[in-house]
């Protein structure tokens, strides 16, 4: 909120996809929801799935959060996460998010998810 109400930022772009719990209603741009300062959602990934995700980080090489190396498909806050059971291993550990060989058990590793 600050960021829009204190600088000239008029647009901000976002990593919101169809399936996530606060993207109902949003499309590829649409402004702020109501209560926020005025700005424009842009949402460039809108319409990709999970698995579009992790392709694109891993062909493009990019860094993302260590806990995906654990087994967390999902991040929440400490106290609703924890590793997504779908990527269990036989021997206790958790393979990376990327193994994911289903996207509708994202958030699987959340707390009412």
């Amino acid at each position: 909120e600050e960021l829009v109400t204190q600088t000239r930022v008029r647009a901000i772009v976002l990593g919101t996809r169809r399936g996530d719990p606060n993207a109902k209603g949003q499309d590829a741009f649409c402004p702020s929801s109501e209560g926020w300062p005025p700005f424009m959602r842009v949402n460039p990934i809108i319409d990709w799935e999970y698995n579009d995700v992790w392709e694109f980080l891993r062909v493009a090489q990019l860094p993302y959060c260590s806990l995906y190396d654990r087994g967390y498909t999902s991040l929440g806050s400490v106290h609703n996460t924890g590793p997504n059971e779908k990527l269990l291993r036989g021997d206790g550990s958790y393979g990376p998010a990327w193994g994911l060989e289903d996207g509708r058990f994202e958030r699987a590793g959340r707390e009412g998810g």
